[in-house]
C-alpha cells in the first residue's frame, strides 16, 4: 500500500477542531460493540444529501453538523488510488440511512485542512464527533475492515448523544423514466405532430382497439379531435348542434381555442356559463365538451376538480 505526504501549507482553516482534543476510539470496542454496518446500497438520491466534498469555507459548517450527526471525513490524494475508498466509505455511509455523513476532502487542494488536522500521510479516515476529531485508519482499506469502524463510530456518537438522524430521500421518490413509446404511438404522434388529423385519429384509435387503457393513445386521440374541430371551423363549417344554436357553437369553439393554448381554467368558464345550459337540449354537447376537456386536462388536477364541482351545481 503506497501512500502520499500531505503538501505543506501556512494557512490555517476556520472551524477546525484541535487534533489533540481526539476521543478514543478504542474505549468503545468493548463486549456491547455491534459486529457490522447495514449492508451497502448504491449512493443513489440519498448519496446526494449524506456525500459531501469539503474546502476551506464549507468545512466549518461541517464540524457544527457533526454536533448533532456524526461525519467521517476522508482525506484522500485525488488520485485515482483512492477512489475505491471513497466508493466504499459512500456506500457504508448511505447504508446507515442518514445516521452518519461523509465529507471528502481532497488535501492536495486543500492542505490547510489536512495540516489543521495533523494529518501526515493520504488517504487518511478519520471521523468527527461532537467536533471532535477521532483518528480511524490510515491509507486504504476494504469494506471487511471498515465496516466494524463504523458501527464504532456509531457507538461513540450514541454514548455522547450526537445521534440526529438526517432525512434522506428514497431512490423509490425519484421521478420516474419517461416510459419508452412503442412505434405505434410514435406513428400516431408523428401524424398529429405533422397535422394529418386524421391519420393520426386513426392510428390513436387502432392503439386503444388493442389496449383500452393506453393513456398516451387516449389523450392524442382527443387532442386530434379537438384539432380537427377547429380545423373544421377555420375552414369555414362552423360546428352547430341545431340550424338556431350558433350560441352554443361559438362556445364550443371559443373553449376549444382556449385549451389549445394552454388556458383549460377560461375553457371550463366559457362552458359553464349559466345561461347556455337553461335549454335542456344543449346540456348533453356541453357535458361531452367538458368530460373530453377534463380528459385532456387530466382528472386529478385541480381546476379540473373545480369545474366538476361547478358542473355538478348546473345540473342538478
Amino acid at each position: 500500500m503506497s501512500a502520499h505526504d500531505v503538501p505543506n501549507a501556512s494557512a490555517g482553516v476556520t472551524g477546525v477542531p484541535d487534533a489533540h482534543g481526539a476521543i478514543d476510539l478504542g474505549a468503545a470496542s468493548g463486549p456491547n460493540a455491534t459486529n457490522g454496518a447495514a449492508s451497502s446500497s448504491p449512493a443513489g438520491s440519498a448519496g446526494a444529501v449524506l456525500v459531501t466534498r469539503l474546502d476551506e469555507q464549507t468545512f466549518g459548517e461541517s464540524v457544527q453538523r457533526s454536533t448533532r450527526t456524526p461525519l467521517l471525513l476522508a482525506l484522500v490524494s485525488g488520485t485515482p488510488q483512492d477512489q475505491p475508498l471513497v466508493d466504499t466509505l459512500a456506500e457504508l455511509v448511505v447504508a446507515q440511512q442518514g445516521r452518519l455523513l461523509l465529507g471528502i476532502v481532497d488535501a492536495q487542494q486543500h492542505p490547510q485542512i489536512a495540516q489543521a488536522l495533523r494529518v501526515r500521510t493520504l488517504p487518511t479516515t478519520l471521523a468527527l464527533i461532537a467536533g471532535q476529531p477521532v483518528p480511524l485508519f490510515e491509507g486504504l482499506a476494504d469494506r471487511a475492515q471498515i465496516e466494524p469502524v463504523i458501527s464504532q463510530v456509531l457507538q461513540v456518537a450514541e454514548q455522547q448523544g450526537v445521534t440526529e438522524v438526517v432525512e434522506v430521500p428514497s431512490d423509490d421518490d425519484a421521478e420516474p423514466e419517461e416510459p419508452k413509446l412503442t412505434p405505434q404511438q410514435v406513428a400516431a404522434q408523428q401524424a398529429l405532430d405533422e397535422g394529418h388529423l386524421a391519420d393520426a385519429s386513426h392510428a390513436f384509435q387502432r392503439i386503444l382497439d388493442e389496449s383500452p387503457k393506453d393513456e398516451f393513445a387516449r389523450h392524442g386521440l382527443l387532442l386530434s379531435h379537438l384539432r380537427a374541430r377547429l380545423e373544421q371551423v377555420d375552414q369555414g363549417t362552423p360546428e352547430a348542434q341545431s340550424v338556431d344554436d350558433a350560441e352554443l357553437s361559438s362556445a364550443l369553439e371559443q373553449a376549444d381555442r382556449a385549451w389549445l393554448a394552454g388556458d383549460p381554467e377560461k375553457a371550463f368558464d366559457v362552458l359553464l356559463q349559466p345561461a347556455l345550459w337553461a335549454n335542456p337540449d344543449d346540456r348533453t354537447p356541453l357535458q361531452q365538451r367538458l368530460i373530453g376537456l377534463f380528459e385532456l386536462t387530466g382528472n386529478t388536477d385541480p381546476r379540473v376538480n373545480a369545474a366538476r364541482t361547478r358542473l355538478a351545481s348546473l345540473l342538478f
